[in-house]
């Protein structure tokens, strides 16, 4: 089971598998956490967890915004209902939390600027996320309490932008070992995505928000990825440690 292979990496190594769309999940020392977790939306393909299976092993699923296809809460609910797991979310999230009825004894808010550690295994550093719409501009609906994080387990930082375009408060981010990028149309795309990367020099770099979710003339702005695309514009050192995650596969990681 894919599950048994994430949680089975004792060796000081952090093991990660794509989950679809902006979905990971994240393990050390049989520790495991997820962020944007949506396995419940109508998808081109299933993913290879189910809420179900991993119910009682997930102990935080973090949440960068409203939209359902990254607070999913029928992916939540089960998680909830069945084990000990507490949701990272922003303010901007709190009215769905409270109306799903997630308790808020179960609920840490995530504050843009404010770090904590909810366990000793865990730093969350929540950062700002402006969401982004058709043709590159922002969304009318942006909310600037959405969030990014980056998230360090096992010595190592993973940075998840959210649904963001590109922000000046990217430029600050430093030593980050793992870069989840979204080349969309309402976030990064292409010439961001590349200048972010240039930007914080991320050690691994994985695309996701794309091949998800069926693509309509409607929904592509969100529903497409420009994976591929990104891959050609990036610089030769930067293009060998990009990767397009395959679904299934668990990636791992030394610990520093």
């Amino acid at each position: 089971m894919l599950l048994d292979e994430l949680l089975a990496v004792w060796d000081k190594s952090i093991s990660f598998c794509w989950m679809g769309n902006a979905g990971w999940l994240i393990s050390h020392d049989g520790h495991l956490i997820g962020i944007d977790l949506d396995l419940m939306s109508e998808r081109l393909w299933h993913p290879a967890i189910s809420a179900a299976e991993m119910a009682g092993r997930l102990e935080y699923a973090l949440v960068t915004h409203s939209h359902g296809d990254h607070f999913n809460v029928p992916t939540l609910k089960p998680l909830m209902d069945n084990g000990p797991c507490t949701v990272i979310l922003p303010k901007s999230c709190i009215a769905e939390a409270e109306q799903a009825g997630i308790p808020a004894s179960r609920i840490i808010l995530a504050v843009p600027g404010q770090s904590f550690e909810p366990a000793p295994w865990l730093k969350v550093e929540p950062i700002h996320a402006l969401h982004g719409h058709i043709k590159h501009s922002v969304y009318m609906g942006a909310n600037f309490d959405d969030c990014g994080y980056i998230i360090t387990m096992g010595g190592r930082r993973f940075f998840h932008p959210g649904d963001s375009v590109l922000l000046h408060e990217h430029f600050g981010i430093t030593d980050i070992d793992v870069l989840f990028v979204s080349p969309t149309e309402h976030n990064t795309h292409i010439d961001a995505s590349r200048t972010l990367i240039e930007a914080i020099k991320p050690a691994l770099i994985f695309a996701q928000h794309f091949g998800t979710y069926p693509v309509t003339d409607d929904n592509a702005f969100w529903t497409k990825g420009y994976e591929r695309e990104l891959r050609k514009a990036l610089l030769t050192d930067y293009r060998e440690r990009y990767h397009v995650p395959v679904p299934g596969k668990v990636y791992l990681m030394r610990n520093s």
